[in-house]
Formats: structure tokens, C-alpha cells, sequence
């Protein structure tokens, strides 16, 4: 059996570099040993409570520095257990103020000898790491959610072939009309008109030579109303799997607009049309006229002759229109890209 002050100089040495902080304990609850990252965490020193009961050190000293010391008792640390469940302990007084640590304690048995390990493992990183995690994710949350635009998330096989939502935000609950439990059990297929479908096919393969996409396309809500949408997508990684990300803006006015202007520049074309073929039916007969009033020298016949020019300039002023009719329609192609 090893004699116990060589026992002491090897805990000794095995945790004098450790910043944890470690205590040994006897098979009674004894503390044989505390290391140096103790003292650090925990108001104590050496003499203090070395061949003292662990349910001391644990009531006089871990249990006033901690925050919500409610959720410890001396029970829960009942040393019987050979691994007893992990708790997280927040430090705000004495030396580790500020520090987290996850408490563990187990027992292990040789031949040669029995003894406890009680551990106290510094997790202040990550658990402001996470801490900061949860409050991005909370920012997030409240982004994703109030956004006006839809927001949804899916999963693509290895063709690219869309899966089921697997993330969607209250915009595209309130315009689809359906519960999150309902969209949660559909597809992109389940919401686009059947003769869009393969369009969109075609919209996710391209994420194959680049990473965003954008295009138009028609949502379906659960009340068949059809409605005009901007989809920009993204694709990303997630532990080797490829998700898409796809914001759906409702674009209801821009085609209203658009309907609008298409029906204008119609209306334009139909005007022009109509301007070449009125100075056509004027002019004829005007020619026609004239050739009849110029047979006579009559002081009527001069008379009809002079109200033919007046009427022929009048048509003079149609064709200028009928020029500055062509220049609009010529800018509005240019400019807004009509197709007229």
C-alpha cells in the first residue's frame, strides 16, 4: 500500500499546475488534499479544511458564493453516488467573483487504495460564450419573426429536390393562412402553382454555380389565392447538409404597376396606330376635293379651296403628334424597358 505522504506529494504535483479547482476526499468525506485552483475560486486556505468533513467545506464556503445556493443542498451532494449529474455553480463573491464553474465528484478504487475527486471545472468562457449565444439567438428570434417578408427554411437532397420547412416565420404563417404546425408539414412544391413547379426546379439548380438566386414566381395559401412573389434565396451548409434559406416578398403592387404601364403603353400604340390611319382618311378626301374646286374659278370654289388648306394644316399638327407620339413611345422602351 502506498503510504499516504507519498499519496499527498502525487496529488500534489498532479494538480498544482491545474486552474480547476480539485479536492481529495477519504472513503469517510475526509478532504485529504485542495489544489491551488481552489484558493482561487473559494475563500479558504490550506489549513482551513484539510481533515475536515466535504459537507463543511461545502456549507461554510461553496454554498454563500454562490448565486441561487437554493438549488444546492448537502443531499444533492451525497458522496455515496460514484458520478453524481453535473451542476453549473455562478460565483459572485470571494476570489473566483465573476467565474462559473461545473461541479462534478467521483470515486475511484484500486487496489491499493479508495478516495473521492471533487472537481470544480472553470467554464466562465463558455459559458459566457454561451450566454452571448442565447442572446444572439434571442436577437435573432425577434428579427426573424418580425421581418414583413416570409422567411422560410428547407432542406435540398443531393439533386437539389426541395424537402419539407423546417423553419418559418410568423409573415409566412399570416399570408399562406396556414398554422406552423400546417406549413411544417409541407414542401415549397405544396405552396407553388403546378405550372411554376418546374421553373422552380430549375430556379434551386442553379444554386449549383451560384450561391443566391432571385426570380418571381406565385404563392398559393391555403384559401387558393394566388399571390405574386420576389423569392431570394440562399443556399447554406450545415453539417454537410444543404439548406435554403428563402425570403418571399409580396409583390402584389409592383405587377398591379406593371399591369397598369402595360396597359398604358398599349393604349399608346393603339393611339399611334389610329393617328396613321386618320391622316390617311382625311387626306384623301381633301385631295379629292380640291381637284374639284380647281375646275372653276368661283368665288365658292376659292372658298372650299381655302378651307381645304385649313384643314390640311390641321392634319399637318396631326402628324407632328403623330411624331411625338413615336418619340414617347421610343422613351418609354428605352427607359422602361416596355415591350410596345
Amino acid at each position: 500500500m502506498i503510504p499516504i505522504e507519498s499519496l499527498y506529494q502525487i496529488w500534489y504535483e498532479l494538480t498544482s499546475e491545474i486552474e480547476d479547482g480539485i479536492i481529495i476526499l477519504n472513503d469517510s468525506d475526509i478532504i485529504c488534499h485542495l489544489n491551488k485552483g481552489i484558493f482561487q475560486l473559494f475563500p479558504v486556505n490550506d489549513v482551513d479544511y484539510i481533515g475536515k468533513k466535504f459537507d463543511r467545506f461545502i456549507e461554510e464556503v461553496v454554498i454563500p458564493v454562490i448565486k441561487s445556493s437554493d438549488i444546492i443542498s448537502l443531499e444533492g451532494y451525497h458522496l455515496s453516488s460514484h458520478n453524481l449529474e453535473d451542476k453549473d455553480l455562478d460565483i459572485f463573491s470571494g476570489p473566483g467573483k465573476g467565474h462559473s464553474v461545473e461541479f462534478t465528484i467521483q470515486k475511484t478504487k484500486n487496489s491499493d487504495c479508495s478516495w473521492k475527486l471533487g472537481y470544480f471545472r472553470k467554464i466562465t468562457r463558455w459559458k459566457k460564450t454561451e450566454e452571448l449565444l442565447i442572446r444572439t439567438e434571442k436577437r435573432f428570434k425577434i428579427i426573424f419573426e418580425n421581418l414583413f417578408d416570409s422567411v422560410t427554411m428547407y432542406r435540398v437532397d443531393e439533386t437539389y429536390y426541395p424537402g419539407r420547412f423546417i423553419e418559418t416565420n410568423s409573415s409566412a404563417i399570416k399570408r399562406l393562412k396556414y398554422t406552423q404546425k400546417e406549413l411544417l408539414t409541407l414542401s415549397p412544391a405544396d405552396i407553388l402553382p403546378p405550372e411554376e413547379f418546374g421553373k422552380f426546379l430549375s430556379f434551386i439548380k442553379n444554386f449549383r454555380i451560384k450561391p443566391v438566386q432571385t426570380g418571381e414566381f406565385s404563392e398559393v395559401s391555403k384559401d387558393r389565392m394566388k399571390i405574386p412573389v420576389e423569392i431570394t434565396a440562399l443556399i447554406v451548409k450545415i453539417q454537410n447538409e444543404d439548406f435554403i434559406i428563402q425570403i418571399s416578398r409580396d409583390i402584389s403592387d409592383r405587377v398591379g404597376i406593371r399591369q397598369l404601364q402595360k396597359n398604358a403603353f398599349e393604349q399608346i400604340n393603339k393611339n399611334i396606330e389610329q393617328f396613321a390611319i386618320l391622316n390617311d382618311r382625311i387626306r384623301n378626301p381633301l385631295s379629292v376635293i380640291l381637284t374639284l374646286a380647281s375646275f372653276s374659278d368661283t368665288p365658292e370654289n376659292v372658298k372650299i379651296s381655302e378651307q381645304v388648306e385649313i384643314i390640311d394644316s390641321l392634319v399637318d399638327e396631326l402628324d407632328k403628334g403623330f411624331v411625338e407620339s413615336e418619340k414617347v413611345r421610343k422613351y418609354l422602351i428605352r427607359y422602361f424597358q416596355a415591350d410596345i
